[in-house]
């Protein structure tokens, strides 16, 4: 992995898998914006490159292949295990709830 794009691609295929498998984007939306608030807000780390007002400060260390280094974890491999983890919930909710037909 180790580039920010790597990253940001496996990142939006995790959020449009929320939206095929429940025909809807409110579990898309409602991922981004939680995983950008704590990502940055309340952990303090910086969110696609960028910095926010952390509630906590976090020094990472570690080879940026791993750390995503200043662009965030997203860009790193780190961030695997979340999104492997996240597109099982999202697998196993939408088992029970089906595309809406509107």
């Amino acid at each position: 992995m180790g580039s920010p794009a790597v990253g940001i691609l496996f990142a939006g295929l995790f959020l449009a898998l929320g939206y095929l498998r429940t025909g809807q984007l409110w579990l898309s939306i409602g991922l981004h914006i939680g995983w950008n608030f704590f990502e940055g807000v309340v952990f303090g780390f910086p969110v696609s490159g960028t910095a926010s007002y952390p509630l906590l400060r976090i020094q990472v260390s570690g080879p940026p292949l791993w750390t995503g280094a200043a662009f965030g974890p997203e860009a790193g491999l780190i961030v695997m295990p979340a999104i492997l983890f996240g597109a099982l919930l999202i697998l196993l909710y939408s088992r029970r709830h089906s595309p809406s037909k509107e």
